[in-house]
């Protein structure tokens, strides 16, 4: 009777074992799934922000310049003494107060341009008009 019964244990071991084996299996293709779509999703995420920063770059470049450049051009061709005051009308016709007045200028103009085209694509891409809907005549 023990050894029926032991066989029987043997077996019912054996059942649960190959049981839990399906199980893994089924569970580590889940998981290869998973890692896939994940991968996927992350190659896709990095392909997105490298064509953001590509495309913003050079607007961000544009802002930068025009930060720096009002700073520089309060420093180098207006200081705010006295002094200052009276060489100004000297100082702004020097070269790097002419290249920094530019680059404040055409820093401003690209960056308003900037706006423009950010609104135009918003707009363009939240306001879509759905032509499939029947009109009501």
């Amino acid at each position: 009777m023990n050894k029926k019964k032991r066989n029987k244990n043997k077996t019912n071991k054996i059942k649960n074992l190959e049981d839990d084996i399906d199980n893994n299996n089924q569970l580590i293709n889940t998981d290869t799934t998973n890692n896939k779509t994940t991968y996927i999703f992350l190659i896709s995420l990095k392909k997105i922000i490298i064509f953001c920063f590509k495309a913003s770059g050079i607007y961000i470049m544009w802002i930068c310049l025009h930060y720096f450049a009002s700073q520089l051009y309060i420093k180098f061709c207006t200081p705010t003494t006295i002094i200052g005051f009276l060489l100004s009308p000297f100082l702004t016709s020097t070269p790097h107060c002419q290249a920094l007045r530019w680059i404040i200028y055409n820093g401003g103009i690209i960056i308003n341009n900037m706006w423009v085209i950010l609104a135009t694509w918003v707009c363009a891409n939240i306001f879509v008009l759905n032509t499939n809907t029947p009109s009501s005549t």
